[in-house]
C-alpha cells in the first residue's frame, strides 16, 4: 500500500493499542508523509509497522507518549526534519525491533522527555540530529550493532547526552555532548558496552565527560574533554584504548579497571596540532619532554 499525508493536524486520537495512534503505517511501502502536525496522540503521534521505505519529512509533533514510533521490521525508511518540541515526558524517537538501515536525519527533540531511544536492532544511521533540554538523556542505544552515530548535539540533557548498553561494533563520531549530566554513557552494570569507537567527538560542561560502568575493548580517540567535573570517569571496565584526546578538567581521569592510555608513537598530526599521535593532552601534566617530539617522557 502506498500513502500520501500532507499538511494535516491530527490530534486526540486515542485508539487504545499497542501500535496505532495519530498516523499508523501498517505494512505500508514508499509513501510519503510531510508537513503534518501530531498533537497529543495515544499510543504514539506516528507509527510505522512492518513498513519500508517511507519518507517522513518535517513533520511536528507533541504529546505525551512516543511521537515517532518505527517497529516490527521496519526498514529503509527515512525520517528527515521532524521536530518533537515543548512535549513533558515523551520520547521523541522510538526505533524497536529488528528495525534496520532506516535514516534520522537533521530531527530536533526539545523540552521533551528524551530524544532517541533505538533497541534491539542492527545499522541505524542518526545524523545531524539535535536533542535538548531533555529531562532523561538524547541518544540512547539499547541492544545496537554496527551503526552510525555522526554530527549529533545533546546538549543540556539532565541524564546522559548519548548512551550505549548491550551494545557493539557502533561507531560514534563527530559528535558533540554539551551540558549533560553525562556526556558519554558506555555500559551499564550488568549490560555492557564493547567494541565501539568513538572518535572526533566534542565532550564539555558535562558532570562526567565519559563515564564507563561496564566497558570493554571499545577505542576513545581524537577528542576534546573539557570543562567537565570528570573528564573520564571508569567505574568499570576492561581493554579500553584511550589516545589522541585533549583533557582539560577538574578531574581529568579516573580508573577503576584495567585500561590504556596511550599507543605506539606514529607520524601524524595530533589533537594539539604536533607532528606525532601516541598518548593524550593533559591540562595537568607536570612531566618533561626529553627529546622535544611533543610527547612526555616522564
Amino acid at each position: 500500500m502506498q500513502l500520501n499525508i500532507k499538511n494535516c493536524i491530527i490530534k486526540n486520537f486515542n485508539n487504545g493499542a499497542f501500535n496505532g495512534g495519530g498516523i499508523d503505517f501498517s505494512s505500508v511501502w514508499f509513501s510519503n508523509l510531510s508537513n503534518n502536525s501530531v498533537q497529543g496522540n495515544y499510543p504514539y503521534g506516528v507509527s510505522l509497522v512492518a513498513s519500508s521505505f517511507n519518507f517522513l519529512e518535517d513533520n511536528l509533533g507533541t504529546g505525551v507518549t512516543p511521537i515517532f514510533y518505527v517497529t516490527d521490521g521496519s526498514n529503509y525508511n527515512l525520517l528527515k526534519r521532524n521536530k518533537v518540541i515543548d512535549s513533558t515526558g515523551a520520547l521523541g524517537f522510538y526505533i524497536y525491533s529488528n528495525s534496520t538501515n532506516n535514516q534520522l536525519i537533521e530531527n530536533e527533540v526539545a523540552n521533551s522527555g528524551a530524544g532517541f531511544w533505538i533497541r534491539d536492532l542492527s545499522t541505524v544511521y542518526l545524523i545531524k540530529n539535535y536533542v535538548h533540554e531533555t529531562t532523561h538523556s538524547g541518544f540512547v542505544l539499547t541492544d545496537v550493532n554496527n551503526s552510525i552515530l555522526d554530527s549529533n548535539i545533546a546538549r543540556n540533557n539532565a541524564e546522559s547526552g548519548f548512551s550505549l548498553a548491550f551494545s557493539s561494533f557502533n561507531q560514534i563520531i563527530n559528535n558533540i555532548a554539551d551540558g549533560n549530566g553525562i556526556g558519554y554513557r558506555l555500559g551499564y552494570p550488568l549490560q555492557p558496552a564493547y567494541f565501539n569507537n568513538l572518535t572526533n567527538n566534542t565532550v564539555i560542561f558535562n558532570v562526567d565527560g565519559f563515564l564507563l560502568e561496564a566497558a570493554y575493548n571499545n577505542v576513545i580517540k581524537n577528542s576534546f574533554v573539557s570543562h567537565n567535573q570528570y573528564g573520564a570517569y571508569i567505574a568499570g571496565g576492561l581493554n579500553n584504548l584511550f589516545y589522541d584526546n585533549l583533557f582539560n578538567n577538574s578531574i581529568n581521569a579516573y580508573d577503576a579497571g584495567s585500561n590504556t592510555w596511550n599507543t605506539t608513537k606514529t607520524l601524524g598530526t595530533n589533537i594539539i596540532g604536533g607532528p606525532y599521535i601516541a598518548g593524550n593532552f593533559w591540562s595537568d601534566y607536570n612531566g618533561t619532554d626529553n627529546d622535544g617530539d611533543g610527547i612526555g617522557d616522564t
